[in-house]
């Protein structure tokens, strides 16, 4: 069976392709057009359809059902007209296929999460973002041996939207909102308490105690409170910013805290938890969840944006064919791939030295203990925003200079700590890993460092709570990442390496070899993994 998934929202599009109960292909938009997606809303599917399409060989005609997570765009009229040329191209295909079936956004996004994940027993799965064309919000489903059944949907004339805050509030520090979300979650942690700005963020919506949150249709209130808090100065300097940034933080996790203690006490027979939708890309508030809410495991979409939808809907679609076998997925290295015979080809347009073998670990874990900052371009390009070993940058974790020295490297303005990457054996060793630790293997989610090793490793660790997103690698689902970091282990002591997104200011994640070896050319990288061998600049 083939199944095509294909999302017509309004951001982050992507398709997903599944054959004979296999994810063969899933990736985004952006990461072929190399336009951010927050730059390019309303884009259709397109580009990803047409990459997924020559990759694989299929034909979306070609696929016994097509699965569509959101169809927005198939009623939404104030668009561009390259959005209608599209839109009208891909439903003129649509008539030549055997099957199409339409999910809601908010079962796409459960699907993206609970599928993955693969939990047989009683698990809640939870989505929650700014919003969908249903005018839901958020959704609770209870699920159960691969079964999917919705138990509420919170519908945005009755539900406050936790996602809208965040995406209203980017503007205020010049940020760009579904996209730098996150960097005012990395400022949070330089903030402090203001009770008049906890309760303003909790005014606008607040849990409802009835598996809800208040003020419906919020959005115009939030865009006055914002007004108003603007006019009182308080992002007027880069002090008051980050205590903003705290108090919404607070607010999110007080809230979400309120949520799930009330879910997990109401359903006590269900002991999993699944997230998905944007909310959960906030990595702090995940690690509240997992810790204070009573669960004894959570799983995190690692597509938990509307990326996911593509994707959630092409396995709904494969699970009402009876073609899906509910197991844990192995990876989300769903992307493109490129030969190393493709690698060496584009190699010989570039004047690049090969200085030796990918599988030369000691020799990398040496370069990595003389601070070079060595990419990595191997295997299928990660599915999501995290990069997880396959378009990836490494250093080392014990200069709390690098992340200026990375930031300067590639011409970006992170503000979040960089991730640390560590053999999952030894995860507990350096962090307070007791539960969820599958989650943890696509970076979902926060821990506590422990305390004689915040010193060692303050590249990775956020230096005012002293947490991390650890990402846990095996050597069966990440075998280059693990003999790496094995290798600096055993030369130097510490289990831990960092581990950044390959990408310069602006740029989605690198996909083709062309853009790996440009960084290299222009400086970004001092080596370069790709295909089977190690490159410098001569």
């Amino acid at each position: 069976m083939i199944v095509y998934g294909l999302f017509f929202g309004e951001h982050n599009f992507s398709t997903a392709l599944i054959v004979d109960g296999e994810i063969k292909y899933a990736t985004e938009n952006e990461k072929i057009t190399r336009i951010k997606s927050a730059y390019n809303l309303f884009e259709t599917s397109y580009s990803s359809l047409v990459a997924i399409e020559e990759a694989s060989g299929i034909k979306l005609e070609d696929a016994d059902l097509v699965a569509i997570g959101d169809a927005t765009l198939f009623h939404k009229q104030d668009v561009p007209d390259i959005t209608k040329e599209r839109t009208k191209l891909l439903q003129d295909r649509l008539k030549n296929c055997k099957e199409v079936k339409v999910y809601t956004h908010h079962e796409a996004h459960a699907a993206s999460s609970y599928y993955l994940a693969g939990f047989p027993e009683k698990t809640l799965v939870v989505t929650n973002d700014g919003g969908s064309f249903e005018n839901v919000n958020g959704s609770i489903f209870m699920a159960e041996d691969g079964n999917l059944h919705l138990f509420k949907n919170l519908y945005r004339v009755e539900n406050g939207s936790l996602g809208n805050l965040w995406c209203n509030i980017c503007p205020k520090y010049g940020f760009k909102g579904l996209k730098d979300e996150g960097k005012i979650m990395g400022m949070a942690a330089n903030g402090q308490f203001v009770q008049e700005l906890f309760d303003n963020f909790n005014r606008l919506t607040e849990y409802d105690n009835n598996f809800g949150f208040t003020n419906g249709e919020n959005t115009d209130l939030i865009n006055q409170t914002f007004w108003k808090m603007d006019e009182d100065g308080w992002f007027n300097t880069q002090q008051k910013r980050e205590t903003v940034a705290y108090n919404l933080q607070k607010s999110l996790e007080y809230n979400l805290t309120k949520y799930f203690t009330h879910l997990k006490k109401s359903f006590p027979q269900y002991k999993k938890l699944c997230l998905a939708g944007g909310i959960f890309a906030n990595v702090k508030a995940n690690q509240i969840v997992n810790e204070d809410c009573g669960f004894d495991e959570i799983f995190i979409a690692p597509p938990m944006g509307d990326e996911g939808c593509a994707l959630g809907a092409a396995l709904l679609g494969a699970r009402d064919l009876g073609d899906w076998e509910h197991r844990p997925t192995k990876d989300v290295f769903f992307g493109l791939e490129y030969s190393n015979e493709e690698c060496d080809i584009e190699a010989q347009n570039w004047d690049f030295e090969v200085v030796g073998k990918d599988t030369d670990y000691n020799l990398i874990a040496q370069l990595l203990t003389e601070r070079n900052v060595i990419a990595v371009h191997k295997g299928k390009l990660e599915f999501g925003p995290r990069a997880l070993g396959h378009r990836s940058v490494m250093m080392e974790t014990t200069d709390p200079t690098n992340h200026v020295y990375l930031n300067k490297r590639f011409g970006r303005n992170e503000v979040m700590p960089f991730a640390p990457f560590i053999m999952k054996e030894k995860a507990n060793e350096v962090f307070h890993i007791t539960k969820s630790t599958f989650a943890a293997e696509f970076m979902t989610l926060c821990y506590s460092t422990r305390e004689e090793w915040e010193d060692k490793i303050p590249a990775v660790i956020q230096k005012s709570d002293k947490t991390a997103r650890p990402q846990l690698v095996t050597e069966e689902k990440h075998n280059f990442f693990y003999n790496v970091v094995k290798a600096y282990d055993k030369l130097t002591g510490i289990p831990v390496l960092l581990n950044t997104s390959f990408n310069g200011h602006g740029e989605p994640i690198i996909d083709t070899p062309s853009q790996a070896f440009s960084h290299l050319d222009k400086g970004s990288i001092d080596y370069l993994v790709i295909g089977d061998k190690i490159y410098k600049k001569k």
